[in-house]
């Protein structure tokens, strides 16, 4: 009984090990709202220094079990660094985004959903709201 005890916790032990990202995603956190055009900071914690030296960056949309990559952010970034700031391209299209980090395919860590807008929306919305109200003399 003891031997098949142990047998099960070393699988179960193996197998998280497996799932695990060397990568962990601190930021974006879920829900915000990226301006096309501006510099937004990617953070992360390592949790494998060995398997993380070098990571890439990119962002994916779709269903969360068949995410279709639509961009690379960056490729080989010092994975020790902890962050990496990024340029949102002007023409990025609006829609839902993740972001995912690590060193390969197979090990991923993601972070999102976010939304991006265009700037030009984003002024649109600005103007809108502080607009003085209508004054009538």
């Amino acid at each position: 009984m003891k031997f098949l005890f142990l047998y099960t916790a070393s699988v179960l032990l193996s197998a998280v090990a497996v799932w695990a990202s060397s990568v962990t995603l601190t930021e974006p956190e879920p829900n915000q709202v990226w301006e096309t055009g501006s510099t937004v900071h990617i953070k992360w914690k390592v949790n494998d220094p060995k398997a993380a030296k070098k990571i890439r960056l990119q962002y994916a949309s779709g269903p969360s079990q068949a995410l279709v990559i639509n961009g690379l952010i960056a490729d080989r970034v010092n994975g020790s660094s902890g962050s990496y700031s990024w340029k949102i391209p002007k023409d990025l299209k609006p829609k839902k985004y993740v972001i995912e980090a690590g060193p390969s395919a197979k090990d991923l860590s993601f972070a999102g959903r976010l939304s991006t807008i265009p700037l030009e929306a984003v002024w649109a919305l600005k103007l809108e709201f502080f607009s003085p109200p209508n004054v009538v003399l």
